[in-house]
């Protein structure tokens, strides 16, 4: 802003103008004379009495000190975090700019829940309002990508040789996907308790640190409500109260409802729960887990078994190797594992088949069916007696048809199993072995991508084969 205003001069320089003007060589004589406004006895500029002996006009300038007219305020800076701008207003909550010491944020408006309220505080569970809150895996208070945490509070994929399934360098973990709650982020760590992301199936919270009693324990388990929660009535503020802390039933132990989008997997009912209701991301808005189904397989393995050479190990069998690559959609974690093998033997009895997951996961799918064995080791005769062909193979998967431990045993010592007797699909026995009972208990969550390895083992003389093909029909989530 800006005005004119008359320099104040002392009265002994001052005169009314008289008619007519002063002669020229009377300027700067020190004497005010006729037509003259001033005169200081100089020629100098600026001084308060122009060279012209009229008096220096000077412009009112804000950021000088000094309250002029129309000013609200004046203090002699440029600051704008202070109490007066550099415009010479008041600073004001809603003005764009943080008063340091009274504002905690300014976004130019008196809006709430944008990332700063009307009375300029943080909006809280508000992505990019630079608190990292529960619910975020990081908050840097921008909406950037690209910088280590995106616009969604979430971390950055580190791209480069992380996500390519293969734990190198200074990676701690690395399971090829952009799931940030599978044990393993994005940015190759492990999934701890304490580092904001909630370890989905394992954590029920994460807040951020190993504090017990501020709602998520050290454990990373909810804090129980305590006070009348959980004494089996229901009291105000409850939405129910069945009497136990278990979380995974339909009453969690805060006394709430545990719902889909809760981060809280109710058995029985939903099969995961990655805390929202949006399809696409592994987990469905229902709480389904989303999979991606893929075969892959070998079908030139053409590998002579060993005869009578299986003694329980890895060693004593024939393997032939299934490459199994990444997803397009990122969807390479194991959810479902189905084996298909195609063999050749006259004493289906002496055979052992083992599955072996890049992540070195053993799993016995057969073991000697029509055998009691009493251990894994290869000892003992003799089994079913039935054949197999290659071009009849069999099918192994979690809730098969049949039972492994029974198969030959509808066809007699000269046919052939599932050639004659139609019965092809069965479900894991592994007899005496060390292993999981299912698929799903051996490999769900694994890293799918790798090498897989389908081992076959005999275990009595006289009776050769080969193992001719095999293959893996995987179902792949994100999760």
């Amino acid at each position: 802003m800006k005005r004119w205003k008359w320099l104040v001069l002392p009265f002994s320089l001052l005169v009314l103008a008289a008619a007519g003007c002063g002669d020229d060589e009377d300027c700067g004589n020190g004497v005010v004379d006729a037509g003259e406004q001033c005169d200081d006895g100089n020629n100098i500029n600026g001084d308060g009495c122009e060279n012209t002996c009229t008096i220096t006009i000077v412009e009112d300038t804000c950021g000088d000190g000094i309250l002029d007219d129309g000013e609200e305020c004046d203090d002699g800076n440029a600051d704008d975090t202070d109490a007066c701008l550099s415009t010479c207003v008041a600073a004001t909550c809603g003005d764009g700019q943080v008063q340091e010491g009274v504002e905690a944020c300014d976004d130019g408006n008196n809006v709430d829940g944008d990332g700063c309220q009307a009375d300029c505080a943080v909006t809280l569970n508000f992505c990019s309002n630079g608190i990292h809150e529960i619910g975020e895996e990081c908050d840097d208070g921008n909406t950037d990508n690209g910088d280590g945490c995106e616009s969604d509070c979430k971390l950055t994929p580190l791209g480069g040789d992380c996500g390519n399934g293969v734990k190198e360098g200074d990676e701690e973990c690395d399971d090829a996907d952009l799931n940030n709650k599978d044990g393993c982020t994005v940015q190759c760590k492990e999934n701890v308790c304490g580092d904001f992301i909630v370890n989905v199936g394992v954590e029920e919270c994460d807040d951020g640190n190993t504090d017990n009693g501020d709602g998520c324990e050290s454990d990373c388990k909810l804090t129980p409500l305590g006070g009348n929660c959980t004494n089996g009535a229901l009291d105000p503020d409850e939405e129910c109260d069945d009497g136990n802390l278990d979380n995974n039933d339909a009453c969690t132990n805060q006394c709430i409802s545990n719902i889909c989008g809760d981060l809280i997997i109710q058995n029985g009912v939903e099969e995961c729960d990655d805390g929202n209701i949006i399809d696409g991301d592994g987990c469905s808005a229902d709480c389904k887990v989303e999979t991606e189904a893929a075969t892959f397989s070998n079908n030139a393995i053409a590998l002579a078994l060993q005869d009578d050479n299986y003694d329980g190990t890895l060693d004593s069998m024939v393997c032939g190797n299934i490459e199994v690559t990444a997803s397009e959609a990122f969807a390479n974690s194991v959810y479902g594992v189905e084996l298909q093998v195609g063999i050749v033997h006259s004493w289906v009895g002496d055979i052992t088949i083992k599955v072996v997951s890049p992540s070195g996961t053993v799993f016995t799918a057969l073991s000697r069916p029509g055998l009691g064995e009493a251990a894994d080791d290869g000892d003992g005769c003799c089994g079913d007696s039935s054949n197999l062909v290659a071009s009849s193979p069999l099918t192994f998967l979690d809730g098969g048809a049949e039972d492994a431990e029974t198969l030959g045993s509808a066809v007699g010592g000269d046919q052939v199993v599932c050639q004659d007797d139609g019965l092809c699909e069965y479900f894991p026995n592994k007899g005496a072995a060390d292993s999981a009972d299912t698929f799903a208990d051996a490999f769900s969550f694994e890293v799918s991508i790798g090498t897989w390895q389908v081992c076959v083992g005999d275990s009595g003389p006289s009776d050769t084969g080969s193992l001719e093909s095999a293959a893996l029909n995987l179902l792949r989530t994100k999760l």
